[in-house]
Order: C-alpha cells, then structure tokens, then sequence
C-alpha cells in the first residue's frame, strides 16, 4: 500500500468559516473521559510503544446517513465516499485504514437537525451498533458557540459514537479526521481551555475550569506536567486554545504575547490535527499522540474493532468500459433506461449517477448496486443526459468516473422492452461455471425465446419459453470452458431484453 503522510489535507481545516461571522468548533464534551482512557491505556500497556508490524488495521466503520422524518435532505453517497478516501488517507501512514462496514439510513428530524437534543440523543443511541465506528451525518448539530461560531462535529465520549454535519462531509475537510482523533483518546491540545479565553494582561493561571473539571495548564518547560496537563502528551506544546487569537490568522506561526505560568513565551503546534488553528496546509499527529491511538485500537475496549478483514481490493481502475448506451446515443424511450458497462476488477460495488448537466448537481439520480447494470426508471422526454459510473468497493472509494451521454425520446415501449416482463436478473452473476439461473418476474404471459450469446454475438444456447404470470427461475447450463463476457436474451414478439453474464475462471 502507498504510504501518505500523515498531514496531507487539501482543505480550509476544520475551522474553516463558513461565512465572515461564523467560525466552525469541534463540540466533543467530557474530554475528562478521553483522558481517563488515555490514562487506562498507558497503564495497561505501562506506557510502551505497541509494536507496529506494518501490516494495516482496517477498522469498521457505520455510517447513518440522517433525513427528516420524511426522508428528505440526505447526505449524497457521493460526498460520504470522498470523505470516507479523505480519511484513510489521512490515517495511511499509520498502518490504520478503515472500511464502510455498514449503510444506515435513518429518518429522524430531531437526530437531523438537533441531535443533542434529550429526543435526538435517545434516537441515537437505539439507532448505534456495536459492530463498528459509528457516524452520524447530520444536517445541522445545534447549539451556538461562544462568538456566535457553529459546531460541526462531536465526538460522544459516554455513549461512544461520531456526528459530523452534512457541509463538513467532503472530500478536503478534517472534521471527521480530527473527531477520529477524539475516539482513538486524543483530546485537544489545548485541553481545558475551551470555556476560558487567554488574557495575556493577566498572569497565566496554573488551572482552568471546563465545566465541573479543573485542568492543569502545561508549562512549556517539559518536565514539569506535561503528562497530567492539558493533553497529556509531552510531545504535543502548551496551545491556550490560541489558534483564535493568532495576530497574523489562519495556520501562520503564533506570533502573541502567551506565556505559560513561569512567564515563558507559548510557541503551539499549529498544525496539530487537534488544534484550533485554521487554513493550514497540512495537518499531522505527533508521535505520542500517534501511539496513544495505536494503544487504544489495541486495547479490550476495541476488540469489537479488531476483525481481521481485509479488503477486495486495495485500488479499482477508474477506467469504467461503458456498454450501452453508446456515446451520444439517441434512445426511443424516456423510461427504463437500461445502463451497462462492463465488471471492473476490485470493485464490489456502483455508485451511478444520471443528470441534466456533467457536473450532476441539478437533477441528480443516484443508483447504488452490486451488478453492472441498472435500469433508470424515468427521465425527462427528448433530453441529453449525462452518466457515469464510479467503482469501489468497502475499502476503497476513491475512484473517479468520466462520463456519457444519450438522449431521451418519447416513447414508453421500445424493442428493449418486453411487455409481461416486470423484472429478470441472472443468478449468480458472475459465475464460476456455465450453470446459473435465469429469474424471470412476469405479470402475464409470455411466449418466446431465451439465448445466449458470446461477445461476437454467437448463439451458444437456447430455450423456448411459455410462461404464466408469476415468478420462474429457469435453469441454463453451458457447455464451455472459456471464461468472459456473455450476454443473456429474452425475445418475444413485443421486444427484446437483454443482460450480461461474466463467466469467471
């Protein structure tokens, strides 16, 4: 596997403005509980570094994708795959991968809009699984910080899940990299100062109150506390939550009057994914806090984690070989549209998308499916269409997709359209052998025909067919023994279907 470094996040950080007034926070609560675990960590590992095999850990992850009660205003499944690639290649260098181990879609306005909320937190709660990291993609967190800036995403110490708000899911924003970082213990580096603003024209106090918790303030001098202050790491600088108050902005190196409490000048990291430093071109994890994570993921609390899965496949080509329609194809039909394109290697999975425009940000129609075929049920009449098709599978999601186009015509019936046939698809697909089934859905019936063919369109089998409405699941064996590409023909006199079938080795 290629190896990316930590830091690299093409992207405004998770403090990124969302306009001129508003600023984005971190709103992950009880860091005390992320320090006690930190803690218990370091205990039962007495504090050593856990050997690291340069074998990767892939790790489940679940995402609930959240709607209002009435289904609407969905993350797009597109912007979950690129934040999904964002984050494994923030955590590549670190051996730790992590895989889409479940879909949920939730229909919840209190947990969409307020997940906070004691309705929005219950719902969570019935809703998390144990089987993975659990993500929350929510429209909007709630709750207004101080200086009037938003939350955009949280880690649940207590309960043990992620919420992360839809305009952060995205394949440049840190957000979920850096609330990752709370789930494997890591708290902020400027830990217990998220309530108390630095005032350079008093003298630095020795502790500040978060909530009911008193915080020791970390010294710059490094033998003095910095194992049970802040943070708790020794590696990571005293930061007073300075990244607010940079004189020159952004991730520019702090240039301002903090001092600890022996009055020595504060010089923060300020490209700690655990900061608050916004706008910087990298971001990376310190090698203690790197360790802390590794010890988390390996400790009894995750085991639920731990599965040995490995992937299909560690890259898909992008280059998807589409079938039909052809490039610019003029269609007879505006409905059941069949797509097809050829079975990429390594990919378990479609994502595929149908619009007015190449940008598919207008009228978008997005299909997932496991099968290189989809029917689009309806689009508009006599339109040019774009399409395309993106490849990945659990693990890998960072593919890309060209697209093509066709044109709509008026009509609802085409010879592609058998009249009777509701639904047919071959089973299994691929195939190991020449033996499957063709599984036929049929609403009146129907007399006619069932071929197959190879690539060079000839007729290696065939079949009569005189069918009741109903379901039927007709046996086909082929006499060969190469494997490929073959297609599957059912031909009446109202129409013609067809469909592919991959003969594996």
């Amino acid at each position: 596997m290629s190896k990316i470094f930590i830091g690299i996040i093409f992207t405004l950080g998770i403090l990124n403005f969302l306009d001129a007034q508003q600023m984005g926070f971190c709103g992950t609560e009880d860091q005390h509980l992320i320090i006690e675990r930190l803690q218990e960590n370091r205990a039962n590992f007495k504090d050593k570094l856990q050997a690291r095999t340069g074998n990767t850990q892939y790790v489940p992850v679940i995402y609930h994708m959240v709607a209002d009660n009435a289904g609407n205003d969905r993350v797009d499944f597109r912007d979950v795959m690129e934040m999904h690639c964002f984050l494994n290649q923030f955590y590549d260098s670190l051996d730790i991968q992590f895989y889409i181990a479940e879909l949920n879609m939730i229909d919840n306005s209190s947990i969409h809009t307020d997940p906070r909320s004691p309705n929005g937190q219950v719902r969570i709660r019935l809703a998390r699984k144990n089987t993975g990291m659990n993500i929350f993609l929510v429209k909007t967190i709630g709750g207004s910080q101080t200086g009037g800036g938003i939350t955009l995403g949280y880690y649940s110490p207590a309960d043990d899940y992620l919420v992360v708000q839809q305009n952060q899911v995205n394949g440049y924003s840190s957000t979920l990299a850096h609330e990752v970082g709370h789930f494997f213990t890591l708290a902020h580096t400027f830990y217990g100062w998220e309530a108390t603003t630095y005032d350079p024209t008093k003298p630095t106090p020795k502790t500040v109150s978060l909530g009911s918790v008193l915080v020791n303030v970390e010294y710059v001098d490094r033998s003095k506390n910095c194992h049970n202050a802040a943070d708790n790491f020794c590696d990571t600088p005293p930061d007073y939550l300075l990244g607010f108050q940079n004189p020159g902005g952004g991730c520019s190196p702090y240039t301002g009057p903090a001092k600890d409490p022996d009055g020595v000048p504060v010089d923060p990291q300020e490209n700690n994914l655990m900061s608050y430093f916004e706008r910087c071109v990298f971001y990376v994890l310190s090698q203690e806090q790197q360790n802390a994570i590794h010890a988390d993921l390996q400790s009894v609390k995750r085991s639920f984690l731990r599965r040995g899965w490995t992937p299909p496949a560690e890259s898909i080509t992008d280059d998807v070989n589409y079938l039909s329609p052809s490039n610019q194809e003029r269609l007879q039909v505006y409905v059941n549209i069949p797509l097809d394109w050829e079975d990429v290697p390594g990919a378990t999975k479609y994502l595929v998308e149908v619009d007015r425009v190449n940008s598919f940000s207008s009228e978008v129609q997005t299909f997932v499916t496991e099968e290189s075929y989809i029917e689009v049920p309806e689009l508009r009449k006599n339109f040019n269409y774009f399409w395309r098709v993106r490849p990945f599978n659990d693990y890998t999601t960072c593919t890309v997709a060209r697209f093509q186009t066709f044109r709509t015509g008026d009509q609802t019936v085409s010879v592609n359209n058998v009249s009777g046939l509701d639904h047919w698809t071959i089973q299994p697909n691929p195939v190991p052998s020449g033996q499957f089934h063709a599984v036929l859905q049929t609403s009146e019936p129907i007399d006619g025909m069932i071929s197959v063919f190879d690539l060079q369109g000839r007729e290696i089998w065939k079949n009569s067919l005189n069918l009741t409405p109903g379901e039927h699941r007709i046996p086909v064996q082929l006499e060969i023994s190469s494997s490929g590409i073959y297609f599957v023909r059912i031909a009446t006199q109202t129409g013609i279907n067809t469909r592919k079938l991959v003969i594996q080795p």
